[in-house]
């Protein structure tokens, strides 16, 4: 009788309201009152059978453990690797249009294997080299590189934050890319999160539906930087496919 009061969707329930629900049940079933201490002993034998577990509130609470590991059963968990496609179209189809480039090339750079690139910290997920025409630059040609760093709903703590920063060196501008399903979250890590982006100088961008490109906000923009020519020579050289390298020499012509 117990068990069977307690929630079945893992809602935990105070000691105090449990116990007198018991005691009308038993009166109403049973036609007997129970005493306050076979309440504890009957709760103590399900914890020790790990049937439930011990909760917070005043007076304490309990909830079932197996409807805990239902649910977490039931929620799928999102790979990074399961957003690439979708962030990749987003890139593509809105963002470019909503920056204003036109010419471009977007590589995934996140599995490169054994190649030589630097260390994991060099390789973001994506890599986007634009060129945008200025009329009074001289030879009227800018080319920037972006990096994305793309990180799903369960894995955005402040490493990310740091692994983007790490791309500044090679990089115009870095942006980080978070799956939030349920919107931005009110919590403490995301918002730190988005401070530490804002220290940097790091676009935050999140989205709640990979496959709609309406549902990613961009909740900080980057600045823009200018890194050692070098370091992005080196960069598209070493990390970008020759195939797109000579898409690049193109461009710049």
């Amino acid at each position: 009788m117990l068990f069977d009061l307690i929630p079945k969707d893992g809602t935990p329930i105070g000691n105090v309201t449990l116990l007198q629900r018991l005691r009308e049940g038993a009166v109403t079933k049973l036609k007997f009152d129970i005493a306050e201490e076979d309440y504890w002993e009957v709760r103590n034998d399900l914890i020790a059978q790990g049937k439930i577990e011990k909760g917070r509130g005043r007076g304490g609470s309990v909830y079932r453990v197996e409807a805990v590991e239902v649910k977490a059963k039931a929620t799928k968990r999102i790979k990074e690797s399961d957003l690439y496609l979708m962030v990749r179209q987003y890139i593509e189809t809105l963002w470019v249009k909503d920056n204003e480039i036109s010419q471009f090339v977007l590589e995934q750079t996140a599995s490169q294997g054994k190649r030589k690139t630097g260390g994991r910290w060099t390789r973001p997920d994506f890599a986007l080299i634009a060129l945008k025409s200025f009329l009074y630059i001289p030879s009227g040609k800018v080319l920037e590189l972006i990096t994305f760093e793309v990180k799903p709903e369960n894995d955005y703590r402040i490493e990310g934050v740091f692994e983007t920063a790490a791309h500044s060196r090679f990089s115009n501008k870095s942006y980080l890319v978070i799956y939030t399903p349920d919107g931005n979250p009110a919590t403490e890590d995301f918002q730190r999160v988005k401070r530490e982006c804002e220290r940097f100088g790091l676009g935050l961008v999140t989205f709640t539906d990979g496959a709609d490109p309406s549902t990613y906000e961009t909740v900080q923009e980057a600045e823009r930087r200018i890194p050692d020519p070098a370091d992005v020579n080196g960069f598209i050289s070493s990390q970008i496919s020759r195939a797109n390298q000579t898409r690049i020499l193109g461009m710049v012509k």
